[in-house]
């Protein structure tokens, strides 16, 4: 029999509000992040120093989230940098960013707040979206070609063919993306 070693302090200082979602990601120079997100914004994690930090890159812009609504990150290349886009599926907060530095900001172009966000086909995609006041549950945004911060009105699609409501999307490859309703499941080229 071995004594297990119990627990270990992981960081020296915790994250404000409840943590909804996680993504690790690599930015254009290769630097590695592990970003957390909470109810009221996020965080990365520096691992320069020992123990451990959380460093808030929230900036002033705090998330209304809940805790029954967990956060979803994407990876978009844009420009010279890589971006780390997240929503928080509470539908009151708009697309956030990240580069890797300084605080995330509002994705540009106002695009409506979200349940879930990917990546395909060169677009960032929004699924079941708040548009001026009221859900769309059969709706998936996109973004131009190439650019996360342009959101055309007309840049959707409603898949209303099923009457169930859409729980999640997620990319299948880097031009196919898989959306999953209550009941069904779609496939987008």
């Amino acid at each position: 029999l071995v004594n297990r070693p119990g627990i270990a302090q992981l960081t020296s200082n915790a994250i404000t509000g409840r943590p909804t979602g996680g993504n690790y990601f690599q930015t254009l120079f290769g630097t590695k992040r592990v970003v957390v997100a909470s109810t009221v914004g996020w965080y990365t994690l520096n691992t320069a120093v020992d123990p451990f930090t959380w460093t808030d890159i929230t900036g002033g812009t705090a998330l209304a989230g809940s805790a029954e609504h967990s956060a979803q990150f994407t990876v978009f290349p844009q420009s010279s940098a890589v971006r780390l886009i997240g929503v928080n599926g509470f539908l009151g907060d708009t697309p956030k960013y990240w580069t890797g530095t300084g605080n995330y900001a509002s994705l540009g172009g106002s695009p409506y707040p979200a349940r879930d966000v990917a990546t395909a086909a060169n677009r960032v995609l929004l699924f079941y979206t708040k548009e001026s006041g009221t859900e769309q549950p059969y709706r998936v945004r996109h973004s131009d070609f190439n650019d996360s911060d342009t959101w055309p009105a007309n840049n959707f699609a409603d898949l209303s063919d099923t009457l169930d409501t859409i729980v999640a999307g997620d990319a299948l490859n880097r031009v196919q993306v898989a959306i999953y309703k209550e009941d069904s499941q779609w496939v987008g080229l």
